[in-house]
């Protein structure tokens, strides 16, 4: 898969995947965490091949941010 964060567009097993503005936000977005939430689960439904068992789209628990620093 590959992802171009500045473009928004999503490339997956050689075919574009369509994503609407809504599931790629920008940084001034204030999205709520049930929002958050239901996006996740859309972009795993289209991207991962087994939603279910995600290997992209992770949930992290508790301060998830340490893990990115």
């Amino acid at each position: 898969m590959q992802v171009d964060f500045r473009s928004a567009e999503v490339v997956r097993a050689g075919q574009a995947v369509s994503l609407p503005a809504r599931e790629v936000w920008g940084y001034e977005a204030v999205p709520s965490t049930r929002t958050v939430d239901v996006h996740m689960a859309w972009l795993r439904q289209k991207l991962e091949d087994n939603p279910k068992y995600p290997q992209f789209f992770l949930t992290v628990r508790g301060p998830g941010s340490a893990l990115f620093s």
